[in-house]
C-alpha cells in the first residue's frame, strides 16, 4: 500500500498542517528553521515507526504548550474530541486487495483508501476501511468443505453472530473449526478491524527516522524490509525528501554511488535498481554520512523511500 496524503494537527509547534499529498517519486518540504520541518516527519513517523517504542504520543511533551492544560480540561469534561494527531491516507494497491479477495472475496473491499488515525492516547491507532460484510459471509459460506445444507444456511444470515451460531452448531470438520476462529475475531472486533490487523496493516511500510548523518554507521538488519526512511539535516533552510523506490538494491549500484560522491555541488542519490534520484545539495561530510546509512539499508532489504537533502 501506498501512503497518499497525511495531516498533522495539534503537535508540537504545528497547529494544523492542512493535507500534504505524498508524491510517487519525491515529496519535500521546504522551510525556514522552527517551521515545523521536523515536526511534520516526526509525527508520521510516529504512525508505523521501526522501533515500536517510538510509536506514542506524550500529550503533556507533544501538546502545543500554552493549549495544553486548556486542552486536557476540555476533553475530560467533554467539551471536544480528543485531537487526532496523524491522519493518513493510504492506497491499497492491487497485492493488497489480493490478500483480502482470497479471504473474503473481491467483493467486500467498497474502495481503495485504508484511513489511519493517531491519537494521544496509548492504544492502537483508530483505522477507518469500508467494507461489505454480506459480501464477505458468502464467501466464506462457499467453503468446498461445509455440506451444501450448511452453506445455504451460512448465505442467509444477516449477521456475523448469526453466521457464528449456525458454525457453532455443525458438524465440526477441519474447513468448519477454521472459519469459526476467523468468525469469532470479526464478531469481537468486527470485519474491518480484522481486515486491518490481520491482512493489511502487516504490509504497512515501517517508518525509519535519523538525523545524525555522522553518527550512523549502520548495521545490516534483515528485520528492515518494506521501510520508508527519513532523513533530517536540521540546517538552514533545509528540504526533506520522501524518494519512491520499492526496489531492492544492489551492490553495484551502491558502488557506483559511492563513487560518484563529488567535493560540492550535487549528487545523485540512486535507490537500487528503480533509478529514482533526487539531487542533493553537498556538504561532503554530511552526505558521506547518509550514504553510509542508506547502504545498510539498501542492503537489508526492499525499500519503499529513502530520503532528505540538505542546504
Amino acid at each position: 500500500m501506498k501512503l497518499r496524503k497525511f495531516t498533522v494537527k495539534e503537535f508540537k509547534s504545528i497547529w494544523g498542517s492542512g493535507p500534504i499529498e505524498v508524491d510517487d517519486s519525491v515529496t519535500c518540504l521546504v522551510g525556514k528553521n522552527e517551521s515545523g520541518k521536523t515536526a511534520l516527519l516526526t509525527a508520521l513517523y510516529r504512525t508505523n515507526p521501526i522501533i515500536p517504542e517510538d510509536g506514542c504520543f506524550n500529550l503533556t511533551y507533544d501538546y502545543p504548550k500554552r493549549e495544553v492544560e486548556d486542552y486536557r480540561f476540555a476533553v475530560e469534561k467533554g467539551d471536544r474530541q480528543e485531537a487526532v494527531v496523524v491522519d493518513c491516507v493510504y492506497e491499497l494497491e492491487a497485492e493488497d486487495k489480493a490478500v483480502v479477495a482470497d479471504t473474503f472475496g473481491e467483493n467486500t473491499l467498497k474502495n481503495n483508501e485504508l484511513r489511519q488515525l493517531t491519537y494521544y492516547v496509548k492504544r492502537p491507532s483508530d483505522f477507518q476501511l469500508v467494507v461489505n460484510d454480506q459480501a464477505a459471509r458468502e464467501h466464506l459460506a462457499s467453503n468446498s468443505g461445509f455440506p451444501t445444507l450448511l452453506q445455504d444456511s451460512l448465505k442467509a444470515a444477516s449477521n456475523w453472530e448469526d453466521f457464528a451460531i449456525l458454525l457453532g452448531d455443525s458438524e465440526p470438520n477441519d474447513a468448519v473449526e477454521a472459519c469459526k476462529e476467523v468468525v469469532g475475531k470479526i464478531t469481537e472486533h468486527g470485519l474491518a478491524r480484522y481486515i486491518v490487523d490481520s491482512l493489511l496493516w502487516p504490509r504497512a511500510s515501517k517508518f525509519l527516522y535519523f538525523d545524525e548523518y555522522y553518527q550512523m554507521t549502520g548495521r545490516n538488519n534483515p528485520g528492515l524490509r518494506k521501510s520508508l526512511v527519513f532523513a533530517d539535516s536540521g540546517t538552514g533552510a533545509s528540504i526533506a525528501a520522501v524518494i519512491g523506490a520499492d526496489r531492492r538494491g544492489s551492490d553495484e549500484s551502491l558502488r557506483k554511488f559511492s563513487g560518484e560522491l563529488p567535493a560540492e555541488g550535487a549528487a545523485i542519490l540512486r535507490a537500487g535498481t528503480a533509478a529514482q534520484r533526487a539531487l542533493l545539495p553537498t556538504r561532503p561530510g554530511a552526505l558521506q554520512g547518509l550514504y553510509n546509512g542508506v547502504d545498510r539499508v539498501l542492503r537489508s532489504g526492499r525499500v519503499v523511500a529513502i530520503g532528505r537533502g540538505m542546504s
